[in-house]
């Protein structure tokens, strides 16, 4: 995350504009993703896929699908995206929708490196995230299932500046994964 870590002005930043970091298969977020813009038309949603393949491929087609079937217009979807932070320098929020932890790892990366760049970080409510963020102080904390309670909460508190400065401040103090291998070494 260290590479990520640079705050970006808020006030340049679009907070009408907001990354969705989630697998395309619908355990991982996607379909709610869907019907959250679809009760926020006046924001950009950007899904963002870092890596594509035949089956990522499959999977879009069905979340385009989706997309299509409930007419919603707000959704623009980026693939193979190499450095997430020159797309982080552009979006005021990122939502991680994860339902199921067993679909990512048990810290996703997304989130440090949205908070190395200060941006707002809306997580969903699973055991690992909540213990990684504090609730209003360095991201926001939803039910995975409630769209509405965040739409809500990206009303509420999607352009609270504090909050990204703690999300900042949070992720520059993180350990790299050097020092945590060093610490490990050091107990061996």
């Amino acid at each position: 995350t260290k590479r990520y870590l640079k705050y970006v002005d808020f006030l340049k930043r679009d907070t009408k504009k907001i990354l969705f970091s989630a697998g395309i298969i619908q355990e991982a977020g996607s379909f709610f993703m869907v019907d959250l813009a679809l009760s926020m038309p006046e924001y950009q949603f950007i899904f963002a896929l870092r890596q594509f393949n035949q089956k990522s491929e499959r999977e879009l087609a069905l979340l385009q699908w989706y997309i299509e079937e409930k007419w919603v217009k707000n959704i623009e979807i980026r693939r193979n995206i190499d450095k997430m932070e020159e797309l982080l320098w552009e979006v005021g929020a990122l939502i991680l929708p994860l339902q199921d932890i067993r679909v990512k790892m048990l810290i996703p990366v997304a989130i440090l490196e949205a908070m190395a760049r200060g941006t707002i970080c809306f997580v969903s409510d699973l055991p690992n995230l909540k213990k990684l963020v504090t609730h209003t102080h360095n991201a926001l904390v939803f039910s995975y299932s409630d769209t509405e309670q965040l739409r809500e909460m990206i009303e509420k508190y999607g352009s609270d500046e504090a909050i990204a400065k703690n999300a900042y401040e949070f992720a520059k103090n993180y350990p790299s994964f050097e020092q945590i291998a060093e610490k490990y070494y050091q107990l061996i």
